[in-house]
């Protein structure tokens, strides 16, 4: 296995590079993993959702994770559902090297990671629950890839669609510091291609011409969710701009001092129902 090249954090941020220690003992990526989801707000309204989706599927189901990442949501069904069967795929090889690693630790035998790029994906089995979280938007050919997702849909199938929208910030010169500092960490495979900057109208007119009827909207990072987005933010640039030992003064830091707040205000985000936001979770259905 080749080791990876980064030498700081910014470096390991920037590449999506991961540590050799990770390959050897998978173990430690799991507190990471939870992490991720204890800071990132979309996610926990993705994880409701596919629960939900899950639930409503008879035993033995089949599931999809379309840009799967480390496999946060491919693992959590292929453990909780343990009659069913989990495929999460992604374009990065060392990233399904490392799910399958976790995958392995965590004796996991209901689930597969792939290797694929979303436009090419075009597979034999059909899935009762497909799911793409944020990764749409970092696609050129997004068409495309809504239409194979449609097709790789049993009929009936649902198909839970997580994607940015409407961008408005709240920060001054937050668009600038994000564009600068962290559009090779939210846009991380792009192949030269930045992202698409959706209309929720537009979203919505993709999915339905795939033949998809949209069966619920619901809006995530609305004002208390995008201030708290846009201070996860700033963190994440402090962590790629300072030197890496000061970091272990500004981490704790953050913990005690900045973190309950946008906690607060992540919650408060989860809790109402919006008419609007930042992000649009569409489940839609197979006609």
């Amino acid at each position: 296995m080749k080791s990876a090249s980064a030498t700081t954090v910014a470096e390991y941020l920037d590449s999506h590079e991961y540590p050799t220690i990770f390959y050897n003992y998978p173990w430690l990526i799991r507190p990471l993993q939870w992490m991720s989801m204890l800071v990132t707000l979309r996610n926990w309204y993705v994880l409701r959702r596919l629960r939900e989706a899950c639930n409503r599927m008879k035993q033995g189901f089949s599931m999809l994770d379309a840009g799967c990442g480390l496999g946060d949501f491919t693992i959590h069904c292929a453990k909780n559902y343990s009659d069913s069967q989990v495929v999460g795929l992604d374009f990065s090889e060392s990233t399904v090297r490392l799910a399958k690693r976790i995958s392995e630790t965590m004796k996991l035998d209901n689930i597969v990671f792939i290797k694929e790029d979303l436009p090419h994906y075009h597979p034999k089995e059909r899935f009762d629950v497909i799911l793409c979280n944020a990764v749409l938007q970092s696609i050129q050919d997004d068409e495309r890839v809504l239409q194979n997702l449609a097709d790789a849909l049993k009929r009936g199938g649902e198909l839970l669609l997580y994607t940015p929208v409407r961008y408005k910030r709240y920060i001054p010169f937050f668009d600038t510091l994000e564009c600068k500092y962290l559009d090779k960490f939210f846009y991380r495979y792009t192949n030269g291609f930045s992202h698409h900057r959706y209309s929720v109208d537009e979203v919505i007119r993709n999915v339905v011409a795939c033949g998809l009827g949209i069966e619920r909207e619901e809006f995530a990072y609305g004002l208390c969710g995008g201030i708290a987005f846009e201070i996860y933010s700033l963190f994440l640039i402090l962590f790629k701009t300072l030197p890496t030992w000061l970091l272990f003064v500004v981490v704790p830091l953050y913990a005690v001092l900045v973190f309950p707040f946008q906690f607060l205000l992540m919650l408060i985000d989860y809790s109402l129902i919006r008419n609007r936001g930042n992000g649009l979770l569409l489940l839609a259905r197979k006609k």
